[in-house]
């Protein structure tokens, strides 16, 4: 069956004439649809103006955006969403009232009590249907200040094949913060996340600022000198004798060799630290196999900053006496 596209433009005016009506069709269209009314959400952004509490702290800030159901005309709502990233709309603290409950102080504001008219903003013929929450709310307690000592996350980078942290030096090692009660008091130590740190030339230097979250108002200092130094890595050895561990009183294990030597890795200023004393290699009486000639040597306990720990013999022959 053939189709009839008779009515399609013949020649060239005849397709502008086509094309200049479609677009006055569509134009008039868009107008009549933008005339007419719609519900939809946004979001509005919000600023504030909070009051002054004397000797009290504001620790739970107030929602920077809300949602609100909004009934609009089409173009009211285009217009809405174009510029709902740049228009704010501002409480003051005249908004707000307060009631004492056990975290502090809590201020509200019912929002379709304010002194703005959200809708009259909005557009003309705006009419806001509902708020995401009937009240903005946000707490103030008591100001206070407690001393707190420093713990540290960071990642250094640095060649470890060859060199160890020897020192990790922070000036001072805790701060004295102020601010809110609700946000300090269960507080036991102050946590500061250093990222990554880059060591060159076996040595690093450098200055950090405390970041107070909202509700603490300042640190004392308000910054931390942090100092790293690397050490060369060495391979070092040390004999340790063997102990039996669970080993009955009228039984004695004898070892041979009595002495095990243990080869590993450490700093050459670490290195001065370690005695005999630092390692404790073990035979457990309880896990002894009498009918086998040698038996495993465990390293019991050793010092945490050595590394690739190596034992020779790992295995020793003994013998038992009453």
């Amino acid at each position: 069956m053939e189709k009839n596209f008779e009515w399609l433009p013949k020649d060239k005016k005849q397709w502008e004439i086509f094309i200049i009506c479609v677009f006055i069709a569509s134009l008039f269209w868009t107008l009549k649809t933008l005339s007419d009314t719609f519900k939809t959400e946004i979001v509005l952004q919000m600023s504030y103006e909070l009051p002054e509490i004397p000797n009290e702290v504001i620790y739970e800030a107030p929602p920077a955006k809300i949602k609100v159901q909004l009934e609009a005309k089409g173009y009211e709502l285009l217009l809405s969403y174009l510029n709902q990233e740049r228009k704010q709309f501002t409480l003051s603290s005249l908004d707000f009232n307060y009631v004492n409950t056990n975290k502090g102080k809590k201020w509200f504001c019912v929002l379709d009590k304010t002194n703005i008219n959200f809708s009259q903003q909005l557009g003309k013929f705006a009419k806001i249907q509902d708020f995401e929450k009937d009240s903005i709310t946000f707490y103030s307690d008591k100001m206070v200040n407690k001393k707190l000592p420093i713990r540290f996350t960071y990642k250094a980078v640095f060649d470890s094949t060859f060199y160890t942290i020897n020192s990790f030096q922070t000036k001072p090692d805790s701060i004295i913060i102020i601010g809110a009660k609700s946000k300090i008091e269960n507080l036991k130590f102050w946590d500061m996340d250093l990222g990554k740190i880059q060591i060159k030339n076996n040595l690093f230097e450098n200055k950090f600022p405390i970041d107070l979250p909202f509700g603490i108002k300042k640190s004392i200092p308000e910054n931390i000198d942090l100092k790293i130094h690397l050490d060369a890595l060495k391979l070092k050895k040390i004999s340790v004798p063997v102990v039996c561990v669970n080993c009955p009183q009228n039984k004695i294990l004898q070892f041979f060799p009595g002495k095990v030597n243990i080869t590993f890795y450490c700093g050459i200023e670490q290195f001065k630290l370690i005695n005999k004393k630092s390692f404790k290699v073990v035979v457990d009486y309880e896990k002894v196999n009498f009918e086998d000639d040698r038996i495993n040597v465990q390293l019991e306990q050793f010092p945490n900053f050595v590394k690739e720990i190596k034992i020779y013999p790992a295995k020793v022959e003994f013998i038992e006496r009453n």
